[in-house]
C-alpha cells in the first residue's frame, strides 16, 4: 500500500469513492435486478457492476483493517498514560501523541485520514463506527435493489440499521465537531422514519392517511436531498484542494545549477572575489587584535584598580591611628619615693 500511495494517493482516492459510492451501488444492484447478459453492452455493464461491489467491499475491508490497527495503537497508548498519569478518561487526550506515531509508522502513515472527522475520546468498539456506516449504505442498496416487492425485507434490516446509527450518535458522538453530530443525527433520523412512512403506507389503505403519509415522507426526502447536496459540495471542495495540492508538488521548478564559465570575465569575477575575501580577512583579523588589546588594556586596569585599592586602605588605617592617638591623654609615669 506504501508504494501504491506513490503513484496513487489514498485519501484522494477514498473521498473521490466516497463521493460517489451509492450512484455506483445504486446502478450496479440495479444491472443485477433487471440487466440480462444477452448482449455486448449487457456483458458489460454487468462486468463494470462487479467491478464496482468487488471496489466497495475492498475498500470497506482495508478500512476495517487498518482502524483495527489504529484501535491497538490507540488502546495501548491510553493504558501507557493512564498508567504513568492515574487519572481518568476524560482527561486523558491521546489524539497528538496517536498522530504522531501513526505518522511515524510506514504502513499507517497514509492511513490518517480515517480518524480525522473522528471524536478523540471516541474507545474501543465505537471506533469502527465509520467502517460501519459504509457497510450501513451498501446493505441498505442491496436491500431496497433485491428485494423490491417484499417492503418487510426491504425496509426492517434498513431501520435496525438507522436506529443503531441514531444511538450510537446520540449516547458516543463519533463526530469531532458539535454540527456534523446533529447534522448526521437529524438525517438519519429522518431515515428511520421515512422507513417506518412506507412500512405504513404498505399496511394502510385509507387516501386521506396515505395522502398524509406522502407528504410527510416528501419533507422528509427534501431533508436528505439538503444533507446530500451539502455533502456533494464538500467533497468537491475537499477534491479540488487535493488536485490543487497534488499538482503544485509536481509544478515545484527545481533550481538549475550554474555552469563554471572559464572565459576571461570569469577569471577577473574570481580574482575579485579573491581578493574581497583577502580584505575581509585581513579586517577581521585586525579587529581581533583590537579585541585582544582592549582585553589586555582592561586587564592593566584592573590591577592598577587593585593596587589604588590596597594603597588608600593603607591609608585610611594610618589616618585612623593618628587620630587615635591625639585624642588619647598622654600617659604620665609617677615614680613615687620612699621617704627615709
Amino acid at each position: 500500500m506504501f508504494k501504491l500511495n506513490m503513484r496513487v494517493n489514498i485519501k484522494f482516492f477514498f473521498t473521490v469513492f466516497d463521493i460517489f459510492r451509492a450512484d455506483f451501488l445504486l446502478s450496479a444492484f440495479a444491472n443485477f435486478r433487471f440487466l440480462k447478459a444477452n448482449s455486448a453492452f449487457g456483458f458489460i455493464s454487468l462486468v463494470c457492476s462487479i467491478v464496482v461491489v468487488c471496489m466497495t467491499l475492498f475498500t470497506i475491508g482495508i478500512s476495517a483493517w487498518k482502524m483495527r490497527q489504529i484501535k491497538i495503537l490507540k488502546d495501548e497508548s491510553y493504558n501507557l498514560k493512564l498508567k504513568i498519569y492515574e487519572t481518568k478518561k476524560e482527561t486523558i487526550s491521546v489524539r497528538k501523541d496517536l498522530l504522531e506515531m501513526i505518522r511515524k509508522l510506514p504502513w499507517l502513515r497514509n492511513w490518517e485520514f480515517l480518524i480525522e472527522d473522528m471524536h478523540p475520546k471516541l474507545m474501543g468498539i465505537s471506533m469502527y463506527f465509520f467502517v460501519y456506516t459504509a457497510l450501513k449504505e451498501f446493505i441498505t442498496i442491496f436491500c431496497i435493489m433485491t428485494f423490491i416487492g417484499t417492503p418487510t425485507m426491504q425496509l426492517i434490516p434498513c431501520m435496525l440499521m438507522s436506529l443503531l446509527s441514531c444511538l450510537v450518535m446520540i449516547f458516543k458522538r463519533p463526530y469531532r465537531r458539535k454540527l456534523e453530530n446533529i447534522l448526521n443525527l437529524i438525517v438519519e433520523t429522518a431515515y428511520f422514519l421515512m422507513f417506518i412512512a412506507f412500512l405504513s403506507l404498505h399496511s394502510t389503505q385509507n387516501e386521506n392517511k396515505r395522502q398524509n403519509i406522502g407528504y410527510f415522507m416528501i419533507g422528509l426526502i427534501i431533508v436528505i436531498i439538503c444533507r446530500i447536496l451539502v455533502d456533494l459540495v464538500v467533497g468537491l471542495v475537499k477534491t479540488y484542494r487535493y488536485i490543487k495540492k497534488y499538482c503544485c508538488k509536481r509544478n515545484k521548478v527545481e533550481p538549475v545549477p550554474l555552469k563554471k564559465s572559464t572565459g576571461k570575465k570569469a577569471k577577473r569575477a574570481n580574482k575579485k572575489a579573491e581578493k574581497g575575501k583577502d580584505v575581509s580577512r585581513s579586517r577581521a583579523e585586525d579587529r581581533i587584535r583590537e579585541s585582544d588589546d582592549s582585553k589586555a588594556d582592561l586587564n592593566q586596569l584592573d590591577d592598577l584598580g587593585s593596587r589604588v585599592e590596597g594603597q588608600s586602605n593603607k591609608l585610611e588605617k594610618s589616618t585612623q591611628r593618628k587620630n587615635q592617638g591625639l585624642l588619647e591623654p598622654p600617659k604620665i609615669n609617677i615614680a613615687i619615693k620612699k621617704l627615709p
